[in-house]
């Protein structure tokens, strides 16, 4: 069954349930006030509070040098699961308060080496419009000359353009420029005073992970679309259905799923998986990579195929540059 243009999962159905009105409803948000949009963020978000009070730890505490780069290493794959939600929080925020989102995305950077609104602007409005397009994407994987990058390419190309790319796309979009250069050189200077007092502490607390996960990211990103026929939507994205893998990942996994609608929270993606998969080729579904698989195609059986016209009749809804 082919989703209706509103799909049902984006609003959840509160039609049965009772409202409060007037007098009694003003006192019940006085007394309960929302912080998050959606309650599957909570415990993300405790996660990494917590993961950055440990950080705070070890650079105002430990002293031998020697130890630091073993802490580096033992948070490098909890940091690389935090780029994915950094990753959906620039898609739809977490929190209902522009400040409050501004917190968290300065916690959020110094995890993952990407600041406020950078993916808003190179990923959300930029490389979601391209995809289908190499060339002109963001995070294109052919040269111009009609190549496809080798893995190490893409990795230091993308990694290393990720800030131009997100100022060039700020051209278009300049009501995004203040948050990103604002909190962009915040942060820049945030790590510039912890170098200055603690300048080994800075360097493999904050530092070396940051730009680790930048471009661990670009990695990642590689294995979304590399190779992939680009005629639609449905053929364009590998997916990977693992359970751990999108369990650790924000169900990213439901790659197609969030092309078609990337405003749709992350936690409402195997919903719509389930409703478009039939569309989906059995050539687009992949193992995962490092540490739970080989990231290789997975042997499914032949399907009939789907058609043009019916991959048409679902177009995805992308957002704009309010919205974001």
């Amino acid at each position: 069954m082919l989703l209706p243009e509103e799909p049902d999962i984006l609003v959840p159905d509160r039609s049965a349930a009772p409202r409060d009105t007037g007098f009694v409803e003003m006192i019940s948000s006085l007394r309960r006030p929302r912080i998050f949009r959606y309650r599957e963020d909570r415990l993300p978000v405790l996660l990494f509070v917590l993961l950055t009070a440990l950080d705070i730890v070890v650079y105002l505490r430990v002293d031998h040098v020697w130890l630091l780069p073993l802490y580096t290493l033992a948070v490098l794959l909890p940091k690389g699961y935090i780029c994915a939600f950094n990753h959906h929080h620039q898609h739809v925020p977490m929190l209902t308060r522009p400040v409050l989102n501004r917190l968290l995305e300065l916690v959020l950077s110094f995890h993952t080496g990407v600041t406020s609104k950078t993916w808003v602007l190179h990923h959300c409005l930029g490389h979601h419009a391209h995809y289908l397009d190499p060339r002109r994407d963001e995070a294109g994987w052919m040269t111009r000359d009609g190549r496809v990058m080798s893995t190490a390419h893409f990795t230091l190309v993308v990694g290393a353009s990720v800030y131009p790319r997100a100022w060039a796309v700020s051209r278009k979009y300049p009501q995004h420029r203040p948050v990103f250069v604002g909190m962009g050189l915040f942060v820049l200077a945030l790590l510039g005073l912890a170098f200055v007092f603690r300048p080994w502490q800075a360097v493999f607390v904050f530092i070396v992970p940051m730009v680790t996960c930048l471009f661990g990211t670009a990695l990642a990103t590689y294995n979304h679309h590399t190779g992939r026929p680009t005629t639609n939507h449905y053929v364009a994205s590998t997916n990977i259905v693992h359970p751990v893998y999108n369990l650790l990942h924000g169900n990213l996994g439901y790659h197609t799923a969030h092309h078609i609608r990337p405003g749709l929270h992350w936690s409402r993606l195997p919903e719509l998986h389930e409703k478009i998969k039939h569309l989906i080729p059995d050539d687009a579904y992949f193992a995962p990579g490092f540490p739970l698989g080989n990231n290789q195609p997975i042997p499914r059986p032949a399907s009939q195929g789907v058609s043009q016209a019916q991959c048409d009749l679902l177009k995805p809804k992308h957002q704009t540059a309010e919205e974001l």
